[in-house]
């Protein structure tokens, strides 16, 4: 099914991002309406989770902005069981991400294991304390094609952090970043 988001609230009513993050089912796609763009979602209530096999498909980079204003991650793309034994295999692309801000890893996006694809976004001006500023990957299969990452920033003063303003991942027993 295709759940098309009508509103740039996120207050988790109907016709929101949240919401459809919430009621998406495995092989959803979740679209915008042309009569709210250009827009930007301006989280309040914290990152937006994405525990579901979905794809994100925005208008474009420049009509549709998911902005963190500095108080939260943007997505957190998990497993959807508490056990995380299922992988989700989501894709996100058409959508500027921005101005995200953790003290963990992965700002922009944090990901968990599954896969991830990133497809014609601009990642700006994200930051993530332990790595991964813009995008963060554990133990995932993470395909980035066709985007723009420009400002992503980590802190990294001891060992035990991934690095990566842009992009840091952890594979079982590897650690990576550019």
């Amino acid at each position: 099914a295709t759940i098309t988001v009508t509103s740039p609230l996120d207050d988790g009513s109907g016709g929101t991002l949240r919401e459809a993050l919430a009621s998406a089912v495995d092989g959803d796609t979740i679209d915008f309406g042309p009569d709210m763009l250009p827009a930007t979602i301006a989280l309040t209530s914290g990152q937006l989770v994405v525990d579901k096999s979905v794809t994100i498909t925005g208008p474009g980079q420049d009509l549709l902005t998911v902005d963190g204003q500095g108080l939260s991650g943007v997505f957190y793309v998990v497993p959807p069981d508490p056990e995380w034994t299922l992988d989700t295999d989501v894709t996100i692309s058409g959508l500027t991400i921005a101005n995200a801000s953790t003290d963990y890893q992965g700002g922009g996006v944090f990901q968990w294991r599954g896969a991830l694809t990133l497809r014609d976004c601009t990642l700006r001006n994200n930051y993530a304390r332990e790595g991964g500023g813009g995008v963060f990957s554990h133990n995932g299969t993470l395909l980035i094609t066709g985007c723009t990452l420009m400002n992503n920033t980590t802190y990294v003063s001891m060992d035990d952090y991934y690095g990566g303003g842009a992009v840091a991942f952890r594979a079982v027993g590897n650690k990576g970043a550019f």
